[in-house]
C-alpha cells in the first residue's frame, strides 16, 4: 500500500485542530466544574482543566490507537517510523504523559521548589544549608527561574526550528517517543533524500483519471466553466493512453429524496449531450452512466462497514445540507453520500479525482478509506486517490445576486446562463443582470461587485484577463451587449451540437458501449475485493 510522508503544512494544520478541539473540552469541563463544585473549588482546579482536557483527549484518540480529529480533518497517520505500523501502546502511553501531563508536573515542581527556597522557615534545600547563606539561596532562585523563562522556552524554539527543517516531530514528546506522521495524500514535492524507510514508494496502479457530475439537466455557465471545461482541458492534454473515466452520477441525484423517474431519465440524457457538446470525446473520455454498474453500490456497502456516522456527520455537505430536513427525516443517502463517492472512485482504482477545492475534505475521507482497506485486509489493492486542482477562472456568480454563487437551486432562470440558451434569451439575461448606476465601467470587487461579475464572466467567456481588455471607455450598457456577444459567439457551435444530439439516438447509444465497458473493468475489479474481503 502506498504511503506518504507527511509535510510540514498538514502536521501543522493538524496540531492547530487538535489544540482547537482541546480548548473546547477545556471550556466546557470549566463550565461545567463551576456549576457543580462551585466557584471557590473552580478557582482552584481552574489552572488543571487543559492538561485535563488534553489527556482526555489524547487518551481516547492517541492511546486508543485511533486517529486524533486533527489528523482525521488532514488524513494523517501516526507511525512508527522505522516499521511505518502503528506506535507500541507504550509509546502511546508515554506520548500522552509527555505531552499533556509532564508540562504541569515540572512547573509544579518548579513552583513548589521556588516557594520553599523563599520561605524564611527553610534552613536546608536539596542538603545545602541555605537560611544564613543568602547567595545559595539566591542562586538556586536564579536556576528555577532561568529553568522556567529562558531554557524550557528556547528548547521548545529550537525544537520547532528543526521541524520546520527535517519536517520531522513537531512536539517533543513525539520526537522522544518516535511517533512521526504518514499521510494518506501523495505529494510531489517529498525531499528525495529521505531514509529509505520514509521515502514513497512507486504506485503499482496505473494512472486512471476519475470524476462525476450529477444530472442536473442542462449545465449553466457555471457548471461549464468550474468543471466541464477543466475536465475538457485536461482530456486534451494528457498521454492518449491514459484512461479517463467520467461519470454521470445518476445514484447521486436521489441522495436527497427521490425524483420523479422521467424527470431523472431526461436529466441524465440532457447531461450526457451536454458534456459530449461541449467537448467531452467520448473516444477520449469513457462518459457512462453510473446507475450502470451496480458493482459501485456494492463496493459503497463494503466501504460502509469500514466508516462510522460519526464521521460523516462531520462532514461540512451533511451538516450544511440536514439543515433542509426536519430533525429525524434525514434520508439515509445523504448521510452515505460520501462512501458512494469513494466507491465511484476506488470501483475503477483510480488515482486521480480532478474536483474543485470545496471536495478536499471529502477526497481526505476516500483516502481514508482506500487506506483502511488496504490495511485491514492486509493488501494494496486500491491506491491512494489524489486530489487535482486546476486553476480556473474566477468562481461564476448569479447574474441577478453577485454575492452568490450562479446555481439552479437559487435566483430563478434569469440569474444564470445555460449553455443551451437561444440567442435572443442570452441578450435578454444580460441586459437584466444586476450592475449600477455609475455608468462608466471600472473593475471594483469592493465598491462595485455587480459590474466586477460582469467582467468576470467576460473574462472566462473571451479567455481574456480582465487587466487586458479595453474596457476603459465602455458604459455598463456596452458591457452587457459585448458580454452577450460573446457568450453567444462561444456557446453558438455546443447549441448547434446539442440540438443535433437531442433529435438522434447517439446519447443513448453511447451510454449503452461506454456502460458496459465500465461494467468489464468494475466487474474484473469487484471479483478481486470480493475474494479479498471473503464474498468468494
Amino acid at each position: 500500500m502506498n504511503t506518504y510522508v507527511a509535510e510540514i503544512g498538514e502536521i501543522v494544520r493538524s496540531h492547530r485542530r487538535d489544540e482547537e478541539y482541546i480548548d473546547e473540552i477545556a471550556d466546557r469541563l470549566s463550565k461545567v466544574s463551576k456549576e457543580l463544585l462551585g466557584q471557590r473549588a473552580w478557582i482552584r482546579w481552574f489552572p488543571y482543566l487543559k492538561t485535563i482536557a488534553s489527556t482526555l483527549y489524547y487518551s481516547s484518540t492517541v492511546v486508543a490507537g485511533n486517529q486524533t480529529l486533527g489528523e482525521e480533518y488532514v488524513h494523517l497517520f501516526e507511525s512508527d517510523s522505522l516499521q511505518r505500523v502503528v506506535p507500541p501502546i507504550p509509546s502511546r502511553i508515554s506520548f500522552v504523559l509527555l505531552h499533556s501531563v509532564f508540562p504541569l508536573i515540572s512547573n509544579f515542581l518548579i513552583q513548589k521548589a521556588e516557594t520553599t527556597l523563599t520561605h524564611p522557615s527553610t534552613v536546608h534545600f536539596l542538603g545545602i544549608p541555605i537560611r544564613e547563606n543568602r547567595k545559595a539561596r539566591q542562586s538556586f532562585l536564579d536556576v528555577f527561574f532561568w529553568l522556567r523563562t529562558t531554557l524550557f522556552p528556547q528548547l521548545r524554539r529550537a525544537h520547532i526550528a528543526v521541524f520546520y527543517i527535517t519536517g520531522a516531530y513537531y512536539s517533543i514528546a513525539r520526537r522522544v517517543t518516535g511517533i512521526r506522521f504518514l499521510s494518506a495524500s501523495a505529494h510531489t514535492d517529498i525531499p528525495s533524500s529521505l531514509p529509505r524507510h520514509l521515502s514513497t514508494s512507486s504506485s503499482t496502479h496505473p494512472t486512471i483519471y476519475f470524476t462525476g457530475i450529477q444530472p442536473t439537466g442542462i449545465p449553466h455557465l457555471g457548471n461549464f466553466f468550474g468543471s466541464i471545461e477543466p475536465w475538457i482541458e485536461l482530456q486534451n492534454t494528457v498521454d492518449p493512453g491514459t484512461q479517463m473515466m467520467l461519470s454521470v452520477v445518476d445514484q447521486h441525484a436521489i441522495s436527497l429524496g427521490p425524483l420523479p423517474a422521467a424527470q431523472l431519465r431526461q436529466n441524465t440524457r440532457q447531461m450526457t449531450a451536454s458534456l459530449i457538446s461541449c467537448g467531452v470525446d467520448p473516444k477520449r473520455t469513457l462518459l457512462f452512466r453510473q446507475s450502470d454498474v451496480p458493482h459501485i453500490a456494492q463496493l459503497s456497502w463494503i466501504l460502509g462497514a469500514l466508516q462510522t456516522t460519526s464521521k460523516l456527520a462531520r462532514l461540512p455537505q451533511y451538516k450544511e445540507k440536514q439543515e433542509r430536513f426536519k430533525k429525524g427525516d434525514i434520508p439515509v443517502g445523504l448521510l452515505t453520500y460520501p462512501l458512494l463517492q469513494a466507491a465511484d472512485v476506488l470501483t475503477f482504482k483510480a488515482t486521480t479525482v480532478p474536483v474543485g477545492e470545496d471536495q478536499s475534505q471529502h477526497l481526505n475521507l476516500l483516502g481514508g478509506l482506500a487506506y483502511a482497506f488496504n490495511k485491514t485486509y492486509e493488501t494494496d489493492i486500491f491506491p491512494i486517490p489524489k486530489q487535482l486542482t486546476r486553476e480556473t477562472h474566477a468562481r461564476i456568480r448569479s447574474l441577478r445576486d453577485p454575492e452568490k454563487k450562479m446555481s439552479k437551486s437559487s435566483g430563478g432562470a434569469r440569474s444564470r446562463i445555460e449553455i443551451t440558451d437561444s440567442r435572443d434569451a442570452i441578450i435578454e439575461k444580460c441586459q437584466k443582470a444586476q450592475s449600477d448606476n455609475l455608468g462608466t465601467v471600472t473593475y471594483d470587487k469592493e465598491n462595485r461587485l455587480a459590474v466586477s461579475n460582469l467582467l468576470d464572466l467576460l473574462s472566462a467567456v473571451t479567455r481574456t484577463p480582465v487587466a487586458e481588455m479595453d474596457s476603459s471607455t465602455w458604459s455598463t450598457l456596452d458591457l452587457k451587449m459585448n458580454l452577450a456577444e460573446a457568450i453567444d459567439k462561444r456557446l453558438a457551435p455546443i447549441r448547434q451540437k446539442f440540438e443535433e444530439l437531442e433529435n438522434s439516438d447517439e446519447v443513448e447509444k453511447i451510454l449503452l458501449e461506454s456502460g458496459e465497458a465500465a461494467r468489464e473493468i468494475a466487474e474484473k475489479n469487484l471479483k478481486e475485493i470480493r475474494r479479498v474481503v471473503g464474498f468468494l
